[in-house]
């Protein structure tokens, strides 16, 4: 995973709200329209303009100034180097994992 996709990936795990919200995202049903691969692509586009949506909302909430004009700069910069179809893949193995866990039986103690 390339440094960008990863410091996304980690920023998302940190938030549990967050990640419930691009969870809400990648579980969307688009059928009949899309399906399979096709669906997947259109949920990690959303993905990524949500997050881009988010980071504008921070942009313009910044104080006018050169540092802050650069950092934000930067930050713009750097999603173009996200790989969103890997962190896509991520949150959907998490829907995954949290769904096999919910699925799990707890193993009955047996005391003799």
């Amino acid at each position: 995973m390339n440094p960008f996709s990863e410091t996304v990936w980690e920023v998302i795990q940190d938030s549990p709200e967050f990640l419930e919200q691009l969870q809400t995202i990648m579980r969307r049903d688009h059928r009949p329209f899309l399906e399979g691969e096709k669906a997947f692509q259109y949920s990690a586009k959303m993905l990524e303009g949500y997050i881009r949506e988010e980071l504008d909302k921070w942009y313009d909430w910044l104080p006018d100034s050169p540092v802050n004009k650069i950092a934000g700069g930067l930050a713009f910069e750097m999603l173009d180097c996200v790989d969103w179809d890997q962190v896509a893949r991520l949150v959907q193995e998490n829907i995954l994992k949290a769904s096999l866990s919910a699925l799990s039986l707890p193993i009955p103690s047996s005391t003799v």
